[in-house]
């Protein structure tokens, strides 16, 4: 029999392991709190290409990230380890909010049980965009009395929570990010880029009882992961439609903020009236044969420069303005956009070089605009009224692809689908398998939604 202190201290946010552990669970342990990085395999030299999040510390103690906690007791517990937990949190005043907001809708509400049970009431709720994540959040805070900061990524989402916590709490969030540092006493929005630079620079970061972070599938970049290590709150909220990844590292989202709470399907919200109904249309093309197994090569000839491709774009993107459809047509290359611009009338351009974006998104929201080409809509971009998607990027990243057309499902009166086309791109094995997948994406989150006939 073995006895484990296992101690969180109010000062850091991670686990400390006092005692000592059989080899074979420790091992158990180090597997599940690690991964391996893509194409570990490839790899040459003495390291494994495992990272690990269980780490010995300089006093000689194993410790890991807050969030994984659940993960670590339930091998002990599988393994008969006798334990037990010391935690200790920073104390806060409690604040009492006023809510403003609509009421909660019956999913909404699901997701704030399933936290409140969760430990250390921290977790992930997983919903597509257009759910409510925002309403989750804030209602969240509202419930545990809390002072609390919103971290985002993008200047947008800056934006767009400091509008929504005025609307649905009355209050004047403090704004971190875009050249201003201002801290509010109540709560903060604050970007990630800003927040590192202060890691970086060891300057202090303003503590609140809790950290919201929003598209917390972007934790696991370097910079994010740092700054979300680098808060003490008591509560931790994560917020995605797509909490995973395609590098193997998941675990440093669920490590900085707690395992998956709740899970709303976007197939539950469309049959339920709160998601506009998605219409996919897989378009064929005639084989683009490319000779090359250079991707970038490939990628150029078979989806940028690709002439038939580019027209049956084009063509898609009139035919629907003049249903009257409000399009966004979404690439990955500037190059790509504006070989688009030129071949479809009355369309604008904008990437994160444009210095109009903002001016040129608002023409697009208002109607005034009916399609736009960008490489920048997969995040953060409220416009409702979208109502057509052509996704012309290619590619096979299950979150990219997700996130953006999750831009076009927003839910508006006298709105009720939204037309996405994507193409079968022939003729080259990366751009097919790409395609492939990408479609296998669409059937995992959409399921019966998506029609599977060739």
């Amino acid at each position: 029999m073995f006895l484990i202190t296992i101690t969180k201290p109010s000062n850091f946010p991670f686990y400390f392991l006092n005692g000592t552990l059989p080899d074979d669970v420790f091992t158990q342990l180090d597997i599940a709190l690690s991964y391996y990085i893509k194409d570990h395999e490839f790899l040459t030299g003495d390291w494994d290409g495992r990272v690990r999040l269980l780490q010995l510390s300089n006093k000689g103690n194993n410790f890991f990230p807050i969030g994984l906690i659940e993960k670590v007791e339930s091998i002990l517990i599988c393994n008969n380890i006798d334990y037990k937990i010391q935690e200790y949190f920073n104390t806060y005043k409690e604040y009492d909010f006023n809510w403003l907001g609509f009421e909660l809708r019956d999913y909404q509400v699901d997701a704030i049980n399933c936290l409140q049970q969760q430990r250390n009431q921290s977790g992930i709720v997983s919903l597509p965009t257009g759910a409510g994540k925002t309403l989750i959040g804030l209602y969240w805070a509202y419930l545990n009395k809390t002072p609390f900061v919103v971290i985002v990524h993008r200047k947008e989402l800056l934006y767009q929570w400091k509008d929504e916590i005025k609307l649905n709490l009355g209050i004047d969030a403090g704004i971190v990010g875009d050249g201003v540092e201002e801290w509010g006493d109540i709560c903060t929005v604050a970007m990630v880029q800003t927040l590192h630079q202060k890691v970086k620079n060891k300057k202090p970061l303003i503590n609140y009882p809790l950290v919201i972070f929003d598209e917390c599938h972007t934790i696991p970049a370097d910079t994010a992961y740092k700054v979300a290590m680098s808060f003490l709150p008591k509560f931790r909220l994560g917020l995605s439609a797509t909490p995973y990844r395609e590098d193997n590292a998941d675990i440093k989202i669920f490590g900085a903020i707690g395992l998956l709470s709740k899970t709303i399907t976007p197939e539950y919200l469309v049959e339920n009236g709160y998601l506009a109904k998605p219409i996919f249309i897989f378009q064929k093309l005639p084989p683009k044969v490319i000779y090359s197994e250079d991707f970038n090569t490939v990628y150029v000839k078979g989806i940028v420069e690709n002439e038939e491709r580019n027209k049956s774009i084009a063509d898609w993107a009139t035919k629907l303005v003049k249903d009257g459809r409000s399009v966004y047509i979404h690439t990955d290359r500037i190059k790509h956009g504006l070989l688009l611009k030129k071949m479809i009338p009355n369309s604008m351009f904008i990437s994160g070089q444009s210095k109009d974006r903002q001016e040129i998104i608002k023409m697009f929201a208002t109607g005034e605009l009916s399609c736009l080409i960008s490489t920048l809509l997969k995040e953060g971009v409220n416009i409702p009224s979208m109502d057509a998607l052509i996704y012309a990027s290619g590619k096979k990243s299950a979150v990219a692809t997700i996130q953006t057309i999750g831009r076009v499902l927003r839910p508006q009166v006298g709105k009720n689908d939204a037309i996405i086309i994507d193409f079968k791109d022939n003729g080259n094995r990366l751009l097919l398998s790409h395609y492939i997948q990408r479609k296998q994406n669409y059937i995992k989150v959409f399921g019966k939604l998506v029609n599977t006939e060739e």
